[in-house]
């Protein structure tokens, strides 16, 4: 059959895929181990897929409605803050008016942001959202440090940095009310996921033949999944899929997530991928041609790469 294939087939394992533990990978990344935060972003960097024109990856999913697999639609791009509220220290009790307090900054800012809600447009499917990652050290004490981690997600690259503006303004309000110094670190996160028609038609077709027809729900390209993903990144690059499977129940990321159905999950995703490479490479790749001539990239991956670095920034704030 390998013969018969006009193309090779890779097998990439992206190790810590997921956008998360940001204070131990950004030390990670102050100790040149690594410069991306997630995966995929950090093996383009690297290379690892250079040669490589195009990619499907299955995630599983707990879809609504009847089908074994969902494919099409995008989600959002996203960016995260490491924002540090410095303020001053004093007895809580004796002389809290001594104090600066770098909680109740970042409160208020958390605050601000809520009151901006109303002022999210709803095509850009914005989201906002952040944890204080450290509130103080004694709670005896004013607290003169608080960090606090925030995610900024909408639908478009313009539309994130118009919600980013807003966002950390919020963050500025919040030591100005307070008296404190704010340090705002932008970390680059990811791009939104483009998929390709071509390839969503070959995989629907070869979902069907195996499971029978119905078998995948089909969403439209602007049906916005409010999630994100490092595929977006490489659909930049290159024609991606990135379908779903119905293997899983409960609420995504939610404790209750569990994989229900192995078999879906893993043998009969690794089917329909299979089978959706070999209808691409074969009859002289004619399918995967096609697919490659209709993809206009958005960034080589060089300048993806200087996209991402610029991405990155530290401001600071002082309100005295």
């Amino acid at each position: 059959m390998k013969d018969s294939l006009s193309g090779n087939i890779v097998l990439i394992l992206t190790p810590a895929e997921e956008f998360i533990d940001i204070d131990e990978r950004l030390t990670r990344r102050s100790n040149d181990e690594i410069e991306f935060l997630s995966g995929k972003q950090e093996m383009i960097r690297l290379g690892a897929f250079d040669g490589i024109d195009m990619a499907i990856m299955i995630h599983t999913s707990n879809i609504d409605g009847n089908g074994n697999f969902s494919v099409g639609g995008t989600t959002n791009a996203h960016l995260t803050h490491q924002v540090r509220y410095i303020g001053k220290s004093a007895h809580a009790g004796g002389a809290p008016y001594k104090g600066i307090n770098a909680l109740q900054a970042a409160m208020f800012a958390n605050a601000a942001i809520n009151t901006q809600r109303e002022t999210f447009v709803e095509d850009d499917v914005a989201r906002v959202h952040g944890i204080i990652s450290n509130g103080g050290t004694s709670v005896n004490a004013v607290p003169d440090e608080v960090l606090y981690e925030g995610r900024v997600r909408a639908g478009s690259i313009d539309a994130l940095r118009l919600l980013e503006r807003k966002v950390i303004k919020c963050y500025k309000a919040g030591a100005l009310a307070i008296g404190a110094a704010v340090e705002i670190q932008t970390v680059a996160g990811y791009h939104p996921l483009t998929q390709s028609d071509s390839m969503e038609k070959v995989f629907v077709e070869n979902a069907n033949l195996i499971f029978g027809q119905h078998s995948v729900i089909s969403e439209p390209s602007e049906r916005n999944h409010g999630g994100s993903t490092d595929m977006g990144d490489l659909s930049k690059i290159m024609p991606v899929i990135h379908p779903y499977t119905k293997a899983a129940s409960g609420i995504g990321h939610g404790e209750d997530y569990i994989i229900q159905d192995y078999d879906r999950a893993v043998v009969s995703s690794a089917k329909v991928m299979a089978a959706t490479v070999l209808s691409l490479l074969h009859d002289g790749a004619t399918k995967a041609e096609e697919t490659i001539g209709k993809f206009k990239p958005h960034f080589t991956p060089r300048q993806y790469v200087k996209s991402q670095r610029e991405r990155f920034t530290t401001t600071t704030y002082r309100s005295q």
